[in-house]
């Protein structure tokens, strides 16, 4: 099963799949969660949130997901009337006394109805307790900067309407497929995200994916006869504010398919 830290309309679990990882062998260091799942917070970021008209937006709500492999929500704020926030977090995951503590830490914004202009890529940052060596920063890949316990960074977002698809999953007999995960991709995606977003359907097979980015996206299932078979619809353009309404058709095969009509939207 796939993860994605983007969006808020598919009910994630607390723990999130990252998709960067170092690029060698992890640390001989321990490692183990952190407690309680409310870190100390004395890692800190700042800055605006506004629409791309440079207005300041209240009321949304920006989230740190940190750790190694899989991340953990460490942290949470809300931008006031200036459209400012102030996010304190802490870390995913704790390494031995003697380790940089260096780790993903993606920081991303969420309001309904709308997504972040650069997919939050500009929250694709790193954190560690103290200066890692180069070659362990390194082994990490490109990243924008590393947060280090008080020293805050400054990470700006601006806000874009967002698109909407609902719809439901069938058989080809019309007959609808529930509790089966539906996937959304598309070419680009946000960070530490292997998918755009991912639900379950209902009992009616129904689905919804609330906070769409404008461009080409598809929806994907797993072959219900062969989990390891991933089965992908034709691209949909999605434009900015916009509800689609779409009926995805599951075929047993030989060969297997899903293919998506479209109900409603422009």
């Amino acid at each position: 099963m796939r993860l994605a830290v983007f969006g808020a309309t598919c009910g994630l679990a607390a723990a999130l799949t990252a998709c960067r990882q170092p690029q060698t062998s992890a640390p001989a260091a321990a490692t183990s969660p952190a407690p309680g799942g409310a870190p100390e917070g004395r890692w800190c970021v700042r800055g605006t949130i506004t629409d791309a008209a440079g207005t300041p937006l209240e009321g949304v709500e920006v989230t740190a997901h940190c750790g190694a492999g899989t991340l953990r929500r460490t942290g949470s704020a809300v931008s006031n009337a200036r459209g400012e926030y102030t996010l304190r977090f802490g870390q995913g995951v704790m390494y031995q006394s003697n380790h940089s503590g260096l780790q993903a830490a993606t920081i991303a914004p969420h309001r309904a109805g709308q997504v972040e202009k650069n997919l939050h890529r500009q929250g694709d940052l790193l954190m560690a307790s103290r200066r890692p060596d180069e070659p362990e920063l390194k082994s990490w890949g490109p990243h924008p900067c590393v947060v280090y316990p008080e020293e805050p960074q400054r990470v700006d977002f601006v806000m874009v309407p967002a698109a909407e698809i609902s719809g439901r999953l069938l058989d080809a007999d019309g007959k609808p497929i529930a509790d089966h995960y539906v996937s959304l991709d598309a070419e680009e995606l946000p960070p530490s995200s292997s998918v755009l977003a991912s639900m379950k359907t209902d009992a009616l097979g129904r689905f919804r994916f609330g906070e769409v980015p404008s461009g080409a996206v598809w929806l994907s299932i797993r072959s219900p006869q062969d989990v390891m078979n991933e089965l992908t619809t034709a691209r949909i353009e999605c434009v900015a504010s916009a509800s689609y309404a779409l009926e995805l058709t599951y075929t047993a095969g030989p060969p297997p398919g899903l293919t998506a009509r479209r109900v409603s939207g422009p």
